[in-house]
């Protein structure tokens, strides 16, 4: 296992590259989960409350993740847009960054 440091992270965050066959399919299985998740949001099935608990991990499980996540954007643009719901996405946003500044104030080591 190699480990990375990137100054420019935040927090300092290190990079853990870790080639090993059981880590890529454990990685690939969470992010077919998660692609899932997201998918039924978009359809429909899971209401667009359940985006908060997604978003609120942006950035913190790699660029595929973001890109699938990305599709809940789209979604909520079209509930504000189109079913002018206007204050539940203000509401799904605010908890996801909410969610985002805990998880940050956790890692810093100021429990919130």
């Amino acid at each position: 296992m190699t480990t990375v440091s990137f100054p420019h992270q935040v927090l300092g965050a290190k990079l853990i590259l870790d080639f090993s066959p059981e880590k890529a399919s454990s990685e690939i299985q969470f992010l077919q989960l998660v692609a899932v998740f997201v998918g039924a949001i978009r359809c429909g099935v899971l209401d667009s409350d359940h985006a908060k608990e997604a978003l609120g991990h942006t950035g913190r499980f790699g660029p595929t993740y973001d890109a699938v996540v990305k599709k809940l954007v789209d979604v909520l643009r079209d509930e504000g847009i189109y079913n002018r719901d206007s204050d539940g996405v203000v509401a799904i946003s605010k908890d996801a960054l909410q969610a985002v500044s805990s998880l940050v104030l956790k890692e810093c080591g100021h429990e919130s």
